[in-house]
Order: C-alpha cells, then structure tokens, then sequence
C-alpha cells in the first residue's frame, strides 16, 4: 500500500495480497480474478477507513448498470461513495481531459473506452457500451469494485 499527500488529501494506492497477480489473471476465471485483485483490496481499505468517504469517477454513460447510481451511495463499514462525475457525459469527460492537460492511459487512443485488467480488456465494437470490452463473450459487464460492499 502506498499513500500520497497533496493539498491536504491523502491518496492512497492499494494492491492485492497475491504476489504473481499477472500469473493469476490468466488463468482463473474473471469473478475469482476481480475478488483478489479488485473486490479484496478495497474491502479491506473501507475497512480499516470506517466513516470516510470513497471518491468514485463513474458515470452513467458507461454502462446500463451505472445509470442506476446515485451520487451518494452508502456503503458498508460506514463509508459513503461520492460519484462526483456521474452525470459527466463522454464528451464532456474528454474536454476536461484535453483542456485541463490531463494524463490518461494512451489505450483510449487506440480504441478502448473502458481499461480494466489486461488479459480482459478489449476494444469495443461499434454500437456496444463502453464497458463492453471488459471480459467478451462472459456474463459478466461490472468487476464488483463499484459495487455495494454487502459481504
């Protein structure tokens, strides 16, 4: 776990307790995978953070799923997500991007629109959501991550 401090906010970087995560990705099934590496540890950061908040950057526009979100969404352990872009169409999110100079992943480029684990992220197709690329030709469209913490 690493943590940052700017202006006042602490920025804390999390990863999973498996140390050949990439070994793992490719070859466990997708639930399994986004448990350990996704799922686990944010569970157990909102754990020891009880009372806080969870700033997310999820928007509606993403997937059928998102658009029932709300901008306050209680979680367990006390912790409230706060979805300050949810109302953010694409174009809008790619503005701020652009004229705030903005670092982003260079996958968008080539076609992504939605970057999750690499063995399962994929370059959508014409007409699908922007999550679609996620895990192709599973039942599967959201990693639990934005999820409500009931377990």
């Amino acid at each position: 776990m690493t943590h940052y401090k700017n202006e006042g906010v602490k920025i804390v970087e999390i990863f999973p307790d498996v140390e050949d995560s990439k070994h793992i990705l490719r070859e466990m099934d997708p639930d399994v995978c986004c448990s350990i590496n996704k799922e686990e540890p944010i569970r157990k950061i909102l754990k020891k953070n009880k009372g806080k908040i969870w700033i997310s950057a999820v928007s509606r526009y993403q997937s059928a799923i998102r658009k029932n979100f709300r901008f306050l969404e209680p979680q367990n352990y006390n912790i409230t997500k706060i979805a300050t872009m949810l109302v953010w169409k694409e174009d809008e999110t790619w503005s701020y991007i652009k004229k705030n100079k903005l670092v982003y992943n260079t996958l968008f480029d080539k076609g992504h629109k939605s970057i999750g684990c690499e063995p399962f992220s994929k370059i959508i197709n014409e007409g699908e959501d922007s999550r679609a690329g996620g895990w192709r030709g599973l039942n599967k469209d959201e990693c639990g991550l934005h999820a409500q913490f009931n377990k």
